[in-house]
């Protein structure tokens, strides 16, 4: 059940491998997701920009209207005893409605680990720890299929990005060029506190859709 109207609402059958990998993610949590890392820095003679929180949201805000597809969840069939089936899946995608959807949206998929980095001592390290304890899994079904933890180090220099995205959504190609995107969208948000004015609803049509329905076209 969703709380905005079936109008507003994207959605296709899982095509291909994607109902295989959607099952194991419903009967084990995280199965086959994948990892990416990577780190950044600040030249070192830069005094006038520093990383922050706020500048991450905004750049993975835009990369929801670049790559909407980041953004789809499955939805799955109520059974008679309240559980979800773990077949006839859906990928969804809900438009947005408002700002306040987008802000609820970041707060599920941006996981700050930025202390991280004060106990390690070291932005690598601090990274590898985070990557061991993403890896695990999940102990219940996601609410969302793509997960972005973020480390800014003390000095607000260097970050370091894990992003996890679900095999339902994307391979490991698609993961990087995700994450290329954002580090691109960082770059550019560095000392612009503007907020990008964004159609919301026109990212619909940038939604991946299945092979049947490209070989349709």
């Amino acid at each position: 059940k969703f709380p905005i109207s079936r109008d507003k609402i994207w959605y296709r059958a899982p095509w291909g491998v994607e109902p295989l990998f959607g099952l194991a993610s419903h009967l084990q949590p995280g199965f086959s997701d994948i990892l990416f890392s990577c780190q950044a820095s600040l030249p070192s003679n830069d005094c006038r920009h520093s990383f922050s929180l706020q500048a991450i949201r905004e750049a993975v805000r835009l990369l929801r209207f670049q790559r909407p597809t980041i953004a789809a969840r499955l939805a799955r069939p109520i059974l008679d005893n309240g559980e979800p089936a773990a077949k006839g899946s859906r990928l969804i995608y809900e438009a947005v409605s408002t700002e306040e959807d987008i802000e609820s949206w970041l707060d599920q998929v941006i996981v700050d680990r930025s202390a991280t980095a004060k106990h390690t001592g070291s932005l690598q390290e601090a990274i590898d720890l985070v990557m061991r304890d993403v890896g695990r899994g999940f102990d219940s079904p996601p609410s969302t299929l793509f997960h972005l933890h973020v480390i800014i180090t003390p000095d607000s220099a260097s970050i370091g990005l894990i992003a996890r995205g679900s095999h339902v959504l994307v391979d490991a190609f698609g993961l990087t060029a995700s994450v290329n995107q954002l580090i691109a969208n960082i770059a550019t948000n560095l000392g612009n506190d503007h907020r990008h004015e964004l159609p919301w609803g026109e990212e619909v049509e940038r939604l991946v859709g299945s092979a049947v329905d490209f070989a349709r076209t």
